[in-house]
């Protein structure tokens, strides 16, 4: 017996129209000397409509997102989007999007990712060794920030310089590429304990707090309403009516199973507007009991990346 799909999570136009301004305003996670981006003007209502959902993970969201600003941007003109590059039957890169700025004729690199961060305090000897007071692991554990932004630096920016990739540029037109990073999402602190911030990142950035599932009945009270956003509705604040609101006990239990399985989860502190809406004042990210520990597990199999100064241009 095949086991069923649950459908993709729908949203609503309200919703993509939120997470298109934030994909646009909100600040970047890390500054690159030598490869940050000009921000992107504010969205306009998209003249086709928003695209079906094909994935529940947030990367190709976010994707479809940067698209559809690109699309409507007066002073960029797209070129090619998920370009990948090919030699003898394997694929060596992808360009995550080739763009034209119109006012200067130049062709932009952009590679681009959406990223949740949640910082642990090392024990100092470990510290020492790493030569970081904190690291920031996603709450798989599978990936971290300090080798998202080495892989980015010393091999996903440069993919131009191969030549495969030369020849598939010139093929399009293009002899000389301007590089840009863009990373955005939020970096979550423990809660009530705000880390060091490694040199690379934005001062600037969301920020916000991750805690344990047992910790989680000594912090509902500060909100009496709580949203829990399922993958796609991790970029915008919140938004809701009164019938999507969780009571802290309710919330509980609604991730109790989830939390339990080993995932993250995401909730929002809501609070009544004027308008009748009930809007985000705060959120959390909500990890399992035994995730501090697993995190500085996962360490001893993946060494702290360095990001030093020869690897900005």
């Amino acid at each position: 017996m095949t086991k069923a799909t649950a459908p993709l999570d729908t949203l609503s136009e309200q919703q993509w129209m939120r997470d298109l301004s934030w994909t646009a305003a909100s600040p970047l996670m890390v500054r690159l000397p030598g490869y940050d981006s000009d921000p992107l003007p504010p969205p306009a209502a998209p003249a086709a409509p928003f695209p079906k959902l094909s994935s529940r993970f947030l990367g190709p969201y976010f994707e479809n997102l940067w698209h559809l600003l690109l699309e409507s941007s007066p002073h960029l003109a797209l070129i090619a989007h998920g370009l990948q590059i090919h030699h003898e039957g394997r694929t060596l890169g992808e360009f995550d999007f080739l763009v034209r700025d119109s006012a200067s004729q130049a062709v932009l690199h952009q590679e681009i990712a959406v990223k949740f961060y949640c910082g642990i305090p090392l024990p100092s000897e470990q510290a020492e060794r790493c030569g970081a007071p904190s690291l920031w692991f996603g709450p798989n554990l599978i990936d971290r920030l300090d080798l998202k932004i080495n892989k980015l630096l010393r091999e996903q920016i440069h993919l131009s310089e191969m030549p495969q990739a030369a020849q598939r540029l010139r093929e399009l037109g293009v002899n000389r590429l301007t590089k840009q990073i863009v990373v955005k999402g939020y970096l979550f602190h423990p809660i009530g304990n705000a880390l060091p911030l490694p040199d690379y990142v934005n001062a600037n950035c969301l920020q916000r707090q991750w805690l344990i599932f047992r910790q989680l009945p000594d912090y509902l009270g500060e909100n009496t309403a709580w949203r829990r956003l399922r993958k796609l509705r991790w970029l915008s604040p919140a938004v809701a009516k009164s019938t999507e609101l969780l009571a802290p006990q309710q919330l509980i239990q609604a991730i109790r199973q989830p939390i339990a399985e080993g995932r993250a989860e995401m909730i929002a502190g809501m609070q009544l507007q004027n308008d009748g809406t009930y809007k985000e004042t705060n959120r959390f990210l909500v990890l399992p009991d035994q995730w501090p520990e697993a995190a500085v597990r996962a360490l001893a199999n993946k060494p702290v990346r360095q990001i030093t100064p020869d690897l900005y241009r």
